[in-house]
């Protein structure tokens, strides 16, 4: 991962293929911003006008930078719908049901990490019946379940955690994700997940 492009890197990983690029999802950014400046004065002040007096989104603003990332998560929502995926949002309240673990393919986490790093969002996939582990921050992919209790225990443990000021995890359910068999290639598996800067 380059900056903070982690959003690119967890959606690349869940498809499990360079399905975005930075271009795209900034692009996904700037029709977002586009989007609340036609209804918010404010966001409007924020962007570029041009000849016509059209609104234009600046290089950085509230849904991505075109140089650092900081890809909010409706930018990583908006991609996902793009390709017929969808999310559901997990409950800090409750233990999430056996049936929806069995059933899922991929995990998008968030958490901020401060420092440095700020705002980290990293995918778990669901491979041959075993999930990895895709944070851009490790050395390389770490299988972290290996059954749909594993994955209920781990997630239950990441919607639990929170750091001293009370800031807690997001855990979204990815659907729509193809079956993937399962392969020895974890370094084909990294590759597939990498951060692609795009034309």
């Amino acid at each position: 991962q380059q900056k903070r492009w982690c959003g690119l890197h967890c959606l690349n990983a869940l498809e499990q293929r360079p399905a975005f690029d930075r271009k795209q999802l900034k692009a996904f950014a700037d029709e977002l911003f586009l989007m609340c400046a036609a209804i918010e004065d404010d966001t409007a002040a924020e962007g570029r006008r041009g000849r016509a007096g059209r609104v234009r989104a600046p290089a950085s603003h509230d849904f991505g930078s075109a140089v650092e990332g900081n890809l909010d998560v409706q930018v990583l929502i908006l991609a996902l719908q793009s390709l017929d995926r969808s999310l559901s949002q997990l409950p800090h309240d409750t233990p999430p049901p056996m049936e929806a673990c069995a059933g899922a393919r991929g995990v998008l986490l968030h958490q901020d990490r401060g420092g440095d790093i700020g705002q980290h969002w990293w995918a778990l996939r669901r491979i041959g019946g075993r999930w990895y582990d895709f944070d851009s921050l490790l050395d390389a992919p770490a299988i972290v379940a290996t059954d749909a209790a594993e994955l209920r225990q781990l997630l239950c443990s990441h919607l639990s955690w929170s750091n001293a000021f009370g800031e807690r995890r997001t855990v979204h359910l990815v659907h729509g994700l193809r079956e993937l068999p399962a392969t020895n290639d974890t370094k084909g598996q990294s590759a597939a997940a990498q951060d692609t800067g795009g034309a």
